[in-house]
C-alpha cells in the first residue's frame, strides 16, 4: 500500500494516508467541485467512500448523485455494490439529537475494519457541517481533534467541508487549528489557508529577520580609509606608549613585542586581514628602527634578532590564523551550498521515486480492480449473460440468467434454451440464430422469454462472435436485456401518437410543423382544406419556395420578423394575422398561433403553427369598421349642420326678436313718459311690462349664449372657456380652477367648437351627477396636440354601469372628439372623482 494517495483535488495533488483536512466553500458549485473529484479518485483506486451530507445543506442527495454520475461512470453499480455510501447527519452523527463523540469515533473504526476486510485499499470520507448549530460546535471541535489521533498510521483520509456563509472569523481559526491543513474554494477559485503553527512560524521568521536587519543597521560598516587609518594609528599608538614607558618611566625592557602584537590584533579585528598585514609591516619597521640598538639607527644588533624573529613569527601566525579562519569560513559556505544542492537533488529524486511507486501501486490497484470487476460482472450485471460453442449450443449462463429463468445450466445446455422462448417467437429467433451461425455476423433480435414465475418479458437478444487468429469463430458471447418497460413505453408512445394524430387531423385549426430551416414536416387535413395543397405537395416545401407561394407578397417582411423572433429565441410563442395565398391564388386572412420546441441547450428544433382561417370574420370586421366610419362622418356632418343651425337661429333671434323686444320696450317707455303721474294703475302696469321686456331680453341673451356664444367668435377659445367657467361657478357655487400657459390659441372653428362643447357638457354632467366640491381644468399644447383636461373630486362612477343606460352625454363628447381624429379618455371609479382628457390635432 502506497504511503500517498491521489486526493483528486488539483490544489492538493497526492496526500498521505491519515490526512485530516478541511475545505471551506462559498457556493453549492464550489462544494461539488471539491467533493466530486475527491470521491471520483477514491472510487478509481478501490477505496471505500462515505459522504456524510447535511440534510439542510445547499445540495440534496439527488443533486449529489447527479453530480457524481456525470463524473463517475457506472455510479449506480458503485452504489449497488456498496463501494460508496451517501448519508446525512441524522444517519451518522446524531442519535436522538445527541452527538456522541466516542460512538462516532468507534463507528469510523468499525467502518474501516470492514472496508479492509472486504479488500478495499482504505477508506475515504467527507463530512459536511452545514447542519452544525451553536450547541454542537464545542463538542464537534473536540471530535475533530480526536479524529486527528485516530488517523495516525491508518489507511484513511477525511475531508471536512465548512460553509463560509455560516463561519465566523473565530470559528475559522478553531476549525483550521483542529485540522492538519485547510483549503478553500470561493467562486470557483482555490485558496490555501495556513495552519496556526505555520502562521506562527512565519511570524517568528519575520521577527528574527527584523531583528537581524536592526542589528545590521546598528553595526557600522567602516570605510577602507578608516580601516587602514586605524591600523596605522594602532601601530603609532603602541610605539608612543613604548617610547613613553622607556623615557618617562625609565623602563629599558619595555614589552615592545606585546604592544605591537596588540596593535596587529586590534587592526585585524577592526579592519580585517589586509589592515592586519599593514599593521604587521609597520610594526616590523618600528621594531627595527626604534627598539633595536642603537636607538634611531637602522643598524641591527645581533642580540635583538631573536626578539625580531619572535615578533615576526607571532605576527605572521596571527595573520595566518585570520586568513585560515576566513578560508575555513569560505570553505564551509561552499560546503553548505554543495550539501544544500545535494539535499535538493535527493528530495527531487525521492519525490520522483514516490511518484513512480504511487504509479506502480495505482497500476497494481487497477489490475486488481479489473480482476474483481471481471469476476463480479457475470453475476452482478443486470443482463442475462451466456456463451455458446461455434455450433450454437449454450455452455455457460450467469447468475442473473439462472435467477430470471429459474433454470440451471444443464437445463439450457446445447439448444434446450429455446424452451424459454415464447412459441410465437421461437421460429423467428431460431431462424435468426442459425443465420448468424452461418454468416458469422452478430445477432440482434427481440423475443418474449419466460420468467421463473411463468410471466413472459420482452428481451433484447444480442450475440457477438469471438475469432481466433485465423478468423475462425471459437466462441459466441451473448446477452439478453429486459426491455419490457421499453416495449410498454413504446406502446404507450404509439397510442399517444395515434391519439395526437387523431386530434391534429380533426381539429378545426390547421396544424403545420416546420423544422428549424422552415421546411414543412407536418401538414394536417385542415391545412389541405384551408390552403388547397394536399400533404404530398406541401411536405418538404419551404415557406419561401417560389413554387409554394403561401405568403402574401406584401406581408413577407412582417413574416420574416416573426420567424426571426422565433428562431433566435427572442420569443417562445407569438400570434400574427397574415394574408396568405391558397393554391388557386385566392387571398385569405389567417391567424397564426406559433410556438417553438427547443432542446436542453436552447436550440430550436421545430416550430408548430396552428392556423385559423378568419377571412369571413375579417371581411365582416372591415364592413363593420367601414360602416362605423361612415356613421362617424355622418355624425360629424350632423354636428356641423347643428352648429350652423344654431348659428343661424342665434342670428335670427338676435336680429329679429331682439330688435323687436328692444323696439317694444322703447315704445312702452315713451308711453310711460306721456301718461300723467296721476294714473298710477296704468303707470304700474307699464313698469311691469318694462320688467317683462327686460326679462325677455335676458332670456334671449341666455338662449343666444347656449345656441352660439358670441364670445367664441369674438374673443377666441380661451375667453370662451373662461366665460363658461364663470357662468358655472355663478350658477352652482362650485369653484372651477382653470390653468394654461398659452396666451392666444389659434385653432380651426371645428376644433374650437369641439373643445367648447366638451367643456360645456362636462360641466353640465358635474352639475347633474358629480356632487363635486372642486373642479380643475387646463388647456395645454404639447408637440402637435392641444390637450384639454377636466377633473373633479365628486362621487365618480363605474364606467361599466353606464354602458346599458341611455346616457349620450359622454358618448356625444367621445364621438365629437373622434370625428376630428382626436383622443378621448375618461378615468373614473366610485368615490374617486372623474377625469376627462381630450387630445386634438394642433397645427399652430
Amino acid at each position: 500500500m502506497s504511503a500517498f494517495i491521489n486526493s483528486g483535488i488539483d490544489v492538493l495533488g497526492d496526500v498521505p494516508w491519515g490526512s485530516h483536512f478541511c475545505n471551506f466553500y462559498d457556493t453549492k458549485q464550489d462544494l461539488l467541485d471539491t467533493v466530486v473529484p475527491y470521491f471520483k479518485a477514491g472510487l478509481e483506486t478501490n477505496e471505500f467512500c462515505i459522504w456524510v451530507m447535511s440534510s439542510t445543506g445547499l445540495i440534496t442527495v439527488k443533486e449529489a448523485k447527479a453530480a457524481l454520475e456525470q463524473a463517475v461512470p457506472g455510479l449506480e453499480r458503485h452504489l449497488s455494490d456498496g463501494n460508496i455510501e451517501i448519508l446525512n447527519e441524522l444517519d451518522w452523527y446524531l442519535e436522538e439529537n445527541l452527538f456522541d463523540i466516542d460512538g462516532v469515533v468507534k463507528a469510523w473504526k468499525l467502518k474501516l475494519e470492514r472496508a479492509l476486510a472486504l479488500g478495499y485499499e482504505g477508506m475515504r470520507v467527507s463530512g459536511d457541517t452545514f447542519w452544525l448549530s451553536e450547541n454542537y460546535l464545542k463538542n464537534f471541535y473536540t471530535y475533530e481533534k480526536r479524529v486527528n489521533d485516530l488517523l495516525t498510521d491508518l489507511p484513511m483520509t477525511i475531508m471536512c467541508t465548512y460553509p463560509l456563509a455560516k463561519s465566523e472569523a473565530t470559528d475559522i481559526l478553531d476549525v483550521v487549528h483542529a485540522h492538519q491543513f485547510a483549503i478553500a474554494r470561493r467562486q470557483g477559485e482555490w485558496e490555501v489557508i495556513e495552519s496556526p503553527e505555520f502562521i506562527l512560524a512565519k511570524a517568528e521568521i519575520k521577527r528574527l529577520n527584523e531583528e537581524l536587519r536592526r542589528f545590521k543597521e546598528r553595526t557600522p560598516r567602516h570605510s577602507s580609509i578608516l580601516r587602514y587609518g586605524v591600523a596605522v594609528l594602532s601601530v603609532i599608538t603602541m610605539i608612543v606608549i613604548a617610547i613613553w614607558m622607556r623615557i618617562k618611566l625609565g623602563q629599558e625592557s619595555t614589552p615592545v613585542v606585546a604592544l605591537l602584537l596588540c596593535a596587529v590584533m586590534f587592526s585585524a579585528w577592526f579592519g580585517g586581514i589586509r589592515p592586519g598585514l599593514l599593521a604587521i609591516a609597520l610594526s616590523l619597521l618600528a621594531f627595527i628602527y626604534y627598539f633595536v640598538t642603537p636607538f634611531y639607527s637602522l643598524a641591527l644588533d645581533s642580540r635583538e634578532i631573536p626578539r625580531l624573529l619572535i615578533f615576526t613569527l607571532s605576527a605572521i601566525m596571527i595573520g595566518s590564523l585570520s586568513a585560515a579562519q576566513r578560508s575555513v569560513a569560505e570553505s564551509l559556505r561552499k560546503a553548505r551550498e554543495v550539501l544544500s544542492g545535494t539535499v535538493q537533488q535527493l528530495e527531487r529524486t525521492n519525490a520522483a521515486l514516490q511518484i513512480k511507486i504511487a504509479d506502480h501501486n495505482l497500476a497494481e490497484q487497477k489490475v486488481r480492480q479489473a480482476e474483481r470487476e471481471l469476476r463480479l460482472v457475470n453475476d452482478k450485471i443486470p443482463a442475462l449473460v451466456w456463451t455458446a460453442q461455434p455450433d450454437g449450443s449454450i455452455d455457460f449462463i450467469n447468475q442473473r440468467y439462472r435467477d430470471f429463468t429459474g433454470l440451471s445450466l444443464e437445463e439450457v445446455r446445447n439448444w434446450l434454451w429455446i424452451s424459454v422462448i415464447n412459441q410465437e417467437d421461437q421460429k423467428k429467433v431460431t431462424s435468426n440464430w442459425r443465420t448468424a451461425l452461418a454468416t458469422g455476423e452478430p445477432l440482434e433480435t427481440e423475443a418474449r422469454v419466460r420468467r421463473r414465475d411463468g410471466d413472459y418479458h420482452w428481451l433484447l437478444i444480442y450475440a457477438n462472435p469471438l475469432h481466433d487468429e485465423s478468423e475462425k469463430i471459437v466462441k459466441w458471447f451473448g446477452t439478453m436485456t429486459d426491455i419490457t418497460e421499453r416495449k410498454k413505453a413504446e406502446e404507450e408512445l404509439r397510442l399517444a401518437y395515434q391519439y395526437l394524430t387523431y386530434h391534429v387531423e380533426n381539429t378545426p385549426l390547421a396544424v403545420i410543423e416546420f423544422d428549424r430551416d422552415l421546411f414543412i414536416k407536418r401538414w394536417s387535413k385542415r391545412a389541405e382544406e384551408i390552403f388547397g395543397w394536399n400533404s404530398s405537395e406541401a411536405l418538404g416545401k419551404n415557406v419561401y419556395d417560389a413554387d409554394f407561394p403561401i405568403i402574401y407578397k406584401e406581408d413577407i417582411p412582417e413574416v420574416d420578423t416573426i420567424n426571426e423572433q422565433l428562431m433566435k429565441g427572442i420569443v417562445n410563442r407569438n400570434l400574427s394575422l397574415n394574408r396568405n395565398y391558397t393554391k388557386d391564388g385566392t387571398v385569405i386572412y389567417c391567424e397564426w398561433y406559433n410556438s417553438v420546441l427547443k432542446d436542453d441547450q436552447g436550440n430550436v428544433l421545430t416550430i408548430l403553427s396552428l392556423v385559423h382561417d378568419v377571412t369571413e370574420r375579417k371581411i365582416a370586421e372591415d364592413t363593420l369598421n367601414q360602416s362605423y366610419d361612415e356613421i362617424r362622418r355622418l355624425n360629424g356632418h350632423l354636428q356641423d349642420i347643428r352648429e350652423e343651425e344654431r348659428k343661424h337661429i342665434a342670428r335670427e333671434i338676435h336680429d329679429e326678436l331682439g330688435q323687436q323686444l328692444t323696439a317694444i320696450k322703447m315704445d312702452v317707455v315713451w308711453i310711460d313718459k306721456k301718461i300723467p303721474e296721476e294714473t298710477t294703475a296704468i303707470k304700474s302696469k307699464l313698469k311691469n311690462i318694462i320688467g317683462l321686456l327686460d326679462g325677455s331680453n335676458q332670456s334671449v341673451r341666455k338662449i343666444l349664449g347656449e345656441l352660439r356664444p358670441g364670445i367664441l367668435d369674438e374673443h377666441g377659445l380661451l375667453e370662451a372657456v373662461e366665460w363658461l367657467r364663470l357662468q358655472f361657478t355663478e350658477a352652482t357655487g362650485i369653484p372651477v380652477k382653470f390653468t394654461t400657459t398659452e396666451k392666444n390659441i389659434k385653432v380651426s372653428e371645428q376644433i374650437a367648437i369641439c373643445i367648447f362643447r366638451v367643456y360645456q357638457e362636462a360641466l353640465t354632467n358635474i352639475t347633474r351627477h358629480s356632487h363635486a366640491k372642486n373642479v380643475s381644468s387646463s388647456i395645454s399644447i404639447i408637440e402637435q396636440e392641444i390637450i384639454l383636461v377636466i377633473e373633479d373630486d365628486g362621487v365618480g362612477f363605474d364606467t361599466d354601469s353606464i354602458q346599458n343606460k341611455k346616457s349620450f352625454g359622454i358618448l356625444g363628447m367621445k364621438e365629437r372628439v373622434l370625428a376630428l381624429s382626436g383622443k378621448f379618455e375618461l378615468i373614473t371609479s366610485p368615490g374617486k372623482g372623474s377625469k376627462i382628457t381630450v387630445s386634438l390635432p394642433y397645427k399652430g
